[in-house]
């Protein structure tokens, strides 16, 4: 008997679908610079820092490069072309300094819902049985409404600041002095449904010497009388053609109750807020 031949083994439909094992590489070596920029705008900040400078020259040349990080904050917002083309720049400007502060994109102020205690604040008076720090008693409107903390005075003047300096931000001189833009500051507070409280706020934009004053933004209500609804209540400013000088923004605001009881019957505060708008 003779033997039989073995049949070639036919693929099945469902198994030409299935996808590759192996991974599909890509030789980017002769790719020219403008292809490899787009490629990396891509990626991550974290791994162009720590994986991609360490492949080559070139592409240590590309991470490096001010086109790169440019094109980055283009793409996630930080830049815009429209708005910002009558920005004065400085002669070298530094994109990836600016890419990692987002001047234009976060709120400068630390630590404003209490989520840290105190971290980043300079308390200024601490008056009756000092601030404290407790779970909001009315939700903030939407979109705030996840906001679960917030600073509690008591029954004399308790009052808190801070000072940011512009520049350290991520702001520069030509910017501040030449296009002075906008700075919007915010801040919410609230009262006890069974006492009255009162609440101020005040902002003021300080020269380089942090003592002079160029312009100043001053909230000083009426107190909240007791058996309110306890609701949130939002002040904000927006300060416009302040001026040259401009390089140190101080934000303090403060409160206490109105029926001089023990413990944090007095303002509540939260979601305070100092951000830098192009126009």
């Amino acid at each position: 008997m003779g033997q039989s031949a073995t049949r070639p083994t036919v693929p099945r439909p469902e198994d030409m679908s299935a996808p590759c094992p192996l991974p599909l590489l890509v030789d980017l070596s002769a790719a020219p610079d403008d292809v490899l920029l787009e490629i990396l705008s891509w990626v991550p900040e974290a791994d162009l820092s720590r994986h991609c400078r360490a492949v080559c020259s070139a592409w240590l040349r590309l991470v490096d490069s001010g086109a790169l990080w440019k094109l980055k904050c283009r793409r996630e917002g930080k830049w815009s072309d429209a708005s910002c083309c009558r920005m004065p720049l400085p002669p070298a400007f530094d994109w990836r300094a600016f890419y990692l502060k987002g001047p234009f994109s976060r709120n400068l102020l630390q630590n404003p819902c209490a989520t840290n205690q105190f971290d980043g604040w300079h308390i200024t008076s601490n008056g009756g049985d000092h601030w404290n720090v407790e779970d909001v008693m009315v939700p903030l409107p939407e979109p705030h409404a996840h906001i679960t903390k917030s600073f509690v005075s008591s029954y004399n003047w308790c009052g808190k600041e801070q000072v940011v300096s512009l520049l350290a931000e991520g702001l520069w001189v030509e910017l501040l002095d030449e296009h002075q833009p906008h700075i919007t500051v915010s801040d919410w507070y609230a009262a006890r449904w069974d006492c009255g409280c009162v609440y101020e706020l005040s902002v003021t934009l300080l020269a380089e010497d942090k003592s002079r004053v160029l312009a100043r933004f001053d909230h000083k209500p009426k107190p909240i009388p007791q058996w309110s609804d306890a609701c949130w209540n939002q002040v904000s400013h927006v300060f416009r053609d302040y001026g040259p000088g401009v390089r140190y923004l101080r934000f303090e605001h403060s409160g206490k109750d109105t029926q001089f009881w023990a413990g944090w019957y007095g303002a509540r505060m939260t979601n305070s807020s100092v951000t830098v708008g192009m126009h």
